[in-house]
């Protein structure tokens, strides 16, 4: 065989044997918050190849290699380009504390180390915290076999940058829900942030199929908290809730269930108006898909498209929710401050300087082809952009701070909620915000590939050269 032919024979070689052992290694290691547990995190991840796991493990603990903990849960097998999924719960984490894991078990394999931090405890006045929002993430068409857009990619790197803890995603994320391989793709490309980074997601219209409810890829790949929102006893991940230090976050479907009830979303709307009514906490932030209120123009999606005003507005109203932040819309608008008489209005209704409102944003300019038009601002709007971005938001017990933020770091607006409470007294001057985890080292199957390269690319110039001098 020829020196040339030979390098070539023994690089495929050295790549076929860096991948094989991988092979059955778990992958695509996404994060969740549970919404039963204060300080609680969901993991979920899928194993392929030959070596079926035997058990759904996390060992964990506070300093790296070091597990004093271990966690298991429920495998379940999905076939095709899933494998066997794992879910596993780690309940009652240290408030606010970094910890270390790996997922796996000792027959299917185990991941490489990974990153962690819990959230500030439910009611934690005293703990600031960063979180962001973004939306529309999802890849245009023609790129649609990447699983996500290139672009979102670049903005969840910005928020990592940025110090968030988690990030709320107002839905289509990927391209065509019905698709298992986009799945697949959009896990691939987004662990290198899923395994460290947590994101609750709200249902966009393009991530259901098939169908909508437990069938869904949505419901099957996704661990978030599920409740019985539109039908009794039908737990349902579209629409849940969770809090992390003094804010609650509530999750609701604008695409689920809108025949049921005595008026579209009725049944979602009385569940959420329980979730509100029971929750203490200081701030309350409802995320959806299709926004309340929105200025498209020609290009763009109508307000109160599903006719969900109706029943979530006078929610909203009653509960004095904070903020509600939508996407669909490719493009950042933030209406001030409303309160509408009428909830099934699909015009806001501004109040007046001091008055309790609700503030709407939609965020969609994550990834997928922006409009190109915003509208124009005035006072009821008093901001708009098509630029690609994400909302940044600072929370602390008197304070939330909205900042969107262009793909290229510029802050497009800015905007603070205000509760100042003289009572509110920490023992300590509150803590700076917190610097981001460091991105976590190359996995070993990344490691295995880089020096499978690298003995190829050694042994095909030394083939090279030995061939240069048998002609010499």
């Amino acid at each position: 065989m020829r020196p040339a032919r030979l390098a070539s024979a023994l690089f495929v070689l050295a790549l076929l044997a860096a991948a094989a052992p991988a092979a059955a290694q778990p992958r695509w290691l996404r994060l969740s918050y549970l919404g039963d547990d204060a300080t609680g995190l969901g993991l979920t991840w899928n194993t392929l190849g030959p070596r079926r796991p035997a058990a759904a493990q996390v060992l964990y603990g506070l300093a790296p290699g070091r597990y004093e903990r271990r966690a298991q849960g429920s495998l379940r097998t999905l076939g095709g380009p899933f494998g066997v999924q794992s879910e596993v719960a780690l309940r009652r984490l240290r408030p606010d504390t970094t910890y270390y894991y790996r997922v796996g078990d000792a027959q299917g394999g185990w991941s490489a180390e990974q990153r962690l931090r819990s959230r500030p405890a439910a009611g934690d006045l005293c703990t600031p915290f960063r979180f962001a929002i973004g939306g529309d993430g999802r890849a245009d068409r023609w790129e649609a076999a990447r699983g996500t857009s290139q672009r979102w990619l670049g903005v969840l790197e910005r928020i990592r940058g940025d110090g968030a803890r988690f990030v709320v995603h107002t839905g289509d994320f990927v391209t065509d829900g019905k698709v298992p391989a986009q799945w697949a793709a959009f896990f691939a490309a987004t662990e290198r942030f899923s395994a460290s980074l947590p994101v609750m997601y709200a249902l966009g219209n393009h991530d259901d199929g098939p169908g909508v409810g437990p069938g869904m890829y949505f419901s099957k790949l996704l661990q978030q908290p599920a409740a019985a929102c539109a039908a009794p006893g039908q737990p349902l991940e579209e629409c849940h809730a969770f809090e992390v230090g003094p804010v609650l976050f509530a999750a609701v479907s604008t695409l689920t269930s809108s025949a049921q009830g005595d008026m579209p979303f009725g049944n979602q709307a009385r569940w959420l108006d329980g979730v509100l009514a029971a929750s203490r906490a200081r701030w309350k932030v409802v995320y959806t898909h299709y926004p309340s209120y929105t200025r498209a123009g020609f290009f763009g999606h109508p307000p109160n498209e599903q006719g969900q005003n109706a029943a979530f507005v006078a929610v909203f109203n009653a509960r004095a929710v904070d903020l509600v932040v939508a996407g669909h819309n490719h493009f950042y608008e933030r209406f001030a401050p409303s309160r509408c008489a009428d909830p099934g209005s699909a015009e806001p209704c501004p109040v007046a300087a001091g008055a309790p409102g609700t503030v709407y944003v939609t965020t969609g300019g994550g990834g997928a082809q922006a409009l190109p038009f915003a509208g124009s601002t005035d006072a009821t709007r008093p901001a708009a952009s098509t630029e690609h971005h994400y909302l940044r938001v600072d929370v602390s017990a008197t304070r939330l701070t909205l900042e969107a933020v262009a793909a290229d770091g510029r802050i497009l607006d800015r905007h603070t909620l205000h509760k100042p409470d003289a009572a509110i007294a920490c023992a300590t001057a509150p803590a700076p915000l917190p610097r981001p985890l460091p991105p976590p080292p190359p996995s070993a199957h990344a490691r295995l590939l880089l020096l499978a390269a690298g003995a190829s690319a050694l042994l095909l110039t030394t083939a090279l050269l030995w061939r240069r001098r048998r002609r010499g």
